[in-house]
């Protein structure tokens, strides 16, 4: 009887064995012929034992398409993305596969700009991310791709905001910055320097002004002083000249009232400024 049940047993162990060896093949055949849906951000174009990966630089909306390259402005940098990120402002994204890069100085952009844009001539641009050009003002001056509007130096002018600073022409000077003009040596001094005040003519030198050195007083003609037209000399006897100017180069002193053939002065006027005129009192 014992030995009886021990068969029993036996074949009962060989029947269940055979039963998990059929379910098991049955899975097996089961599991190569199913079809599994590609995960999100992967994609399979058919016949793919595996789903792909969405490539870096692209965008996989559709698992059954292709990836889709990312935009103009736009970027990825991660596998297996479903869409593409647009570049922030202040920052350029020139290759979808590369993070943006911030925007130098001088240049700002748009979200989702590819490139960065430079700020115009005579503006400044202070913020990377903004599109808003600040002018150039009180003759201050960029020309172009400026965060900050320039000063126009000492001995130079800047009549245009666009343009680079221009040095003071010879006889020309400017003591102070941001100016749109220079001014012209006064009569009797010398500028050498456009940076620096003017310097007033030696005795037995002479200017007519805007020069940038003084010419030396000629034979038969007496300068005194060195600058014309602003002193008056008197003496216990005198008799009044005048002092006429040539074609405002050369001087000459004629007795008594005189006209002026250079500017037209039909008599001697002193400390005039309409024809750089004086008249002076000597000795006789």
């Amino acid at each position: 009887m014992q030995g009886g049940r021990n068969v029993l047993h036996v074949l009962q162990d060989i029947a269940a064995f055979r039963a998990l060896s059929i379910a098991r093949c049955v899975a097996q055949n089961f599991l190569t012929h199913v079809q599994y849906a590609c995960e999100s951000g992967t994609y399979s174009l058919g016949a793919a034992t595996a789903c792909s990966a969405c490539p870096i630089g692209y965008q996989c909306i559709d698992a059954t398409a292709a990836p889709i390259p990312c935009s103009a402005g736009s970027y990825n940098t991660q596998e297996n993305s479903t869409a593409c990120t647009a570049c922030p402002s202040g920052s350029q994204c020139p290759l979808a596969s590369t993070s943006p890069t911030p925007c130098t100085p001088g240049f700002w952009s748009l979200p989702g700009s590819a490139n960065c844009t430079a700020c115009s001539a005579g503006f400044a641009c202070p913020n990377q991310d903004r599109d808003k050009e600040q002018p150039c003002l009180g003759n201050t001056w960029s020309t172009g791709g400026a965060s900050s509007c320039q000063e126009c130096p000492v001995g130079f002018y800047c009549p245009d905001s666009t343009t680079s600073p221009k040095t003071c022409p010879h006889g020309m000077y400017n003591l102070q910055s941001n100016q749109s003009s220079c001014i012209s040596c006064p009569i009797g001094f010398r500028c050498p320097f456009a940076d620096q005040a003017p310097i007033q003519c030696e005795a037995g030198y002479y200017s007519l002004g805007g020069n940038d050195s003084c010419s030396p007083c000629q034979a038969g003609f007496m300068c005194p002083s060195g600058q014309l037209g602003d002193k008056v000399y008197t003496m216990q006897l005198f008799r009044t000249y005048c002092l006429v100017s040539n074609g405002a180069i050369f001087t000459r002193w004629s007795k008594n009232v005189m006209f002026d053939m250079s500017c037209g002065c039909s008599m001697c006027r002193c400390r005039t400024t309409t024809c750089a005129m004086s008249c002076w009192n000597i000795q006789h």
